[in-house]
């Protein structure tokens, strides 16, 4: 999928309210968001997601964008994000945006994004694991920093959360006082500055 500037994998409006979704093999290169979710029991695995920047309309500017459930929203189902290679988003390499209840963020590399893994907004997951992925490069949304939570990896609002054998390098390198800002809620994975 070439040039989308919107969304070009969008999966939040397709009724089904729990599972059953596979998203995996594919190239994308979009000025906008690549894959958006709004369904539980997805499996999003080894895509190619690339944004070459400065040109997007849209509003989420993110690799993988976990939002808001659609239909049922008790339907916490089990997602796993696993295997894709993420660069260049503004916004973020990957966001969860929505309640889950069992989550797997694994061995993704992320590079060039205005933050690594954001798990946001007190949503978060009953069950949690972030581990071995690879991200690097992480810095400001250059559009608009007030946008970007600065964070290799950043949690809020899970229960129980494994965050373990991630390698982060090169964070906030350009960053401003309002991008270091996450909050009292925010959880900062190890961060090595190569």
């Amino acid at each position: 999928i070439s040039g989308c500037s919107k969304v070009g994998i969008d999966l939040t409006g397709t009724g089904v309210t729990d599972g059953g979704i596979e998203v995996a093999g594919n190239r994308l290169e979009v000025t906008g968001s690549g894959i958006g979710v709004g369904v539980a029991g997805v499996r999003i695995l080894d895509n190619d997601l690339s944004n070459p920047g400065g040109s997007s309309t849209a509003t989420l500017d993110v690799g993988i964008a976990m939002t808001p459930l659609r239909g049922d929203a008790t339907a916490l189902g089990n997602c796993q994000i696993v295997g894709n290679r993420i660069s260049g988003f503004s916004r973020g390499g990957i966001l969860v945006a929505t309640a889950l209840g069992k989550l797997q963020i694994k061995q993704n590399q992320i590079e060039r994004c205005g933050a690594g893994i954001d798990v946001a907004g007190g949503q978060g997951a009953e069950l949690l694991a972030i581990e071995n992925n690879q991200i690097s490069d992480i810095d400001a949304n250059a559009r608009d920093a007030t946008l970007t939570r600065l964070v290799g990896i950043g949690v809020a609002g899970a229960g129980a959360v494994t965050i373990a054998g991630n390698a982060i390098v090169r964070v906030g390198r350009g960053a401003t006082s309002p991008n270091l800002t996450t909050g009292p809620y925010w959880c900062r994975a190890a961060m090595a500055s190569a």
